[in-house]
């Protein structure tokens, strides 16, 4: 099952990322649960966070882009990538969870779930560093509003 590409939401179980997250935040007062947001960022350009959180794969996924562009010349596709993403923040460091659209596996037993790498990225004074490469199950519906989860 393809996801549409104006995905605007996903929605990701908090206690999977509060889970994949405690071991990094010794200390914290209480959980805290976040929304997943659908975004998007070039494959072309440098300085994006999730571009350096994903810097590895940035040629393989441009030479999906590539490829897919010499199949439809007339599809004029845009060289990015898509992520659901959010940021939790205390004591001077922030973690960013992303999940990438890119590679992400699906059960027909389970509709509108898919099982998508992720990645856990500190960030401290500016410094980008990945803690967990991983991947979680993603569940999307389309609603009213897009893709949220029910």
């Amino acid at each position: 099952m393809a996801l549409a590409g104006n995905v605007k939401e996903v929605v990701m179980s908090a206690a999977t990322v509060i889970a994949l997250l405690i071991p990094f935040t010794a200390g914290a007062a209480q959980a805290e649960s976040h929304r997943l947001i659908a975004q998007e960022f070039s494959l072309v350009g440098a300085g994006d966070l999730q571009s350096v959180i994903w810097a590895d794969k940035l040629p393989q996924l441009q030479a999906s882009r590539n490829a897919l562009q010499r199949a439809a010349p007339s599809a004029h596709l845009k060289s990015i990538a898509q992520v659901w993403t959010a940021t939790f923040a205390g004591n001077g460091r922030s973690y960013v969870v992303s999940a990438i659209n890119d590679g992400c596996g699906s059960s027909s037993a389970a509709e509108n779930a898919l099982i998508c790498p992720v990645r856990v990225a500190e960030v401290v004074g500016g410094k980008v560093q990945v803690v967990a490469d991983t991947t979680l199950p993603i569940s999307s519906v389309r609603g009213n509003a897009g893709y949220d989860a029910s």
